[in-house]
């Protein structure tokens, strides 16, 4: 959710938003993948546990503060270890790539 919101500079709860549980999936669907070829189960419900929680905080997250303030994010511990992960498994994953490369172009753009 962290790197949504710094790309889409929104609070949480404006991910709540029907129109973006899509992409939201994908990307959760991707890190259960991942988690469960490391031997974690992440159950089915996900997606939405994650939209229930977000639509409860009109906060910004960490990424979205540290992107505001110029400072390195946390992308290579969330989404760019899924993506690290995705090569140990050959599973992939476009798209946390992507958005590891979004936050790391705003990164370099400040």
């Amino acid at each position: 959710m962290n790197p949504l919101t710094a790309v889409l500079r929104a609070p949480n709860i404006e991910l709540a938003s029907i129109k973006l549980k899509t992409i939201i999936a994908k990307i959760l669907n991707e890190c259960r993948r991942v988690a469960a070829a490391e031997g974690v189960h992440l159950g089915p419900g996900l997606v939405d546990v994650m939209l229930d929680a977000v639509s409860r905080y009109s906060s910004y997250p960490s990424m979205y503060q540290n992107l505001s303030k110029n400072r390195k994010t946390e992308i290579d511990l969330l989404n760019g270890r899924i993506v690290e992960l995705d090569r140990v498994h050959g599973i992939p994953t476009p798209v946390n790539q992507a958005l590891t490369a979004l936050i790391k172009h705003l990164e370099r753009k400040k």
